[in-house]
């Protein structure tokens, strides 16, 4: 009788040196961070074909014990994990399925040496009747599998429902990114301006999300900033510099374009009329490098 064939290994690389990975999960979680990445990479290399399907409880439960974290706490490090890549995106927000690429590739000399295959990614074929998925929350999700009625398809359905998931948690990074957005770009105004606008200003929001819809960047709110800025600041039309007024439908596209304010001086002897192209022929007739300006006004372009 032949001998069973061992998709397990007892040992797997540990080095010293550590990535990313290590520093940011020490920096979100401390050491709970950097023991659950052990203790996870641990049972990887102890569980059959190298993946853990949480839909089995009793897996996320050890996991856990052994890394004496909470199930939450075992949860957020996990989907951390899955956001820097160090564990299968896709199939841990959709299955619930825990897959290390890297840690796969790092023991493909043991099989080698055992001259037999290297486990494989697993597909939908080897998690069998999977319902388990990660939700907009974070959590592990188990969807009830419909009975079957009539000529309903209960893996359609499953499919549907799981489809559904996807779409929520796609919205649900929408937002965060909708979020992050808004942010930025208020902030950005309040640096130019040195007011405190809120980033929760319904119509402060409702302007940034329809410019941003009608598929305008952060680069081109912080345009429409630096060009009204270089007009307005100093003058009556200051009190203007609002998210209302540069972020509203009828002028942002006006003010993109705008470009920033050129001040021109009075004709010169020398026939120049900018301060720049003054200092030009200055810097040139002196023997002068760099980018100083000689006499005044210093500043000839709009502040940027």
């Amino acid at each position: 009788m032949s001998r069973p064939r061992k998709n397990t290994v007892d040992y797997f690389p540990h080095t010293a040196t550590h990535k990313e990975t290590i520093y940011i999960l020490e920096q979100q979680f401390g050491n709970d961070g950097y023991a659950l990445w052990y203790k996870l990479l641990e049972q990887l290399a102890t569980t059959e074909n190298h993946y853990i399907d949480t839909k089995n409880s009793k897996s996320l439960l050890y996991l856990s014990s052994r890394a004496k974290l909470t199930k939450d706490k075992c949860l957020e490090v996990l989907n951390l994990l899955s956001e820097l890549d160090a564990i299968d995106l896709k199939l841990w927000k959709e299955k619930g399925v825990i897959w290390c690429q890297n840690f796969v590739d790092g023991i493909a000399d043991v099989y080698k040496k055992r001259k037999v295959g290297i486990p494989q990614k697993p597909d939908n074929r080897d998690i069998n009747g999977s319902t388990t998925i990660v939700s907009a929350a974070g959590t592990l999700v188990q969807l009830d599998l419909p009975e079957h009625a009539g000529n309903g398809n209960p893996q359609s359905k499953v499919k549907e429902t799981r489809a559904k998931e996807i779409k929520e948690e796609k919205e649900k990074i929408k937002k965060e990114n909708f979020e992050k957005s808004v942010i930025k770009i208020i902030m950005y105004l309040n640096g130019k301006t040195g007011k405190n606008y809120r980033t929760q200003t319904k119509t402060f929001r409702e302007a940034i999300s329809a410019r941003l819809a009608e598929n305008y960047t952060i680069g081109d709110f912080k345009t429409v900033i630096d060009n009204m800025h270089s007009y307005w600041i100093g003058t009556e039309q200051e009190q203007y510099l609002t998210p209302s007024t540069l972020f509203c439908s009828k002028h942002f596209d006006n003010y993109l374009n705008k470009g920033l304010k050129q001040i021109f001086t009075k004709p010169n002897r020398e026939g120049f009329k900018t301060t720049a192209q003054h200092n030009q022929q200055l810097r040139e007739k002196h023997g002068l490098t760099g980018n100083g300006f000689i006499g005044e006004p210093k500043v000839i372009t709009g502040i940027s």
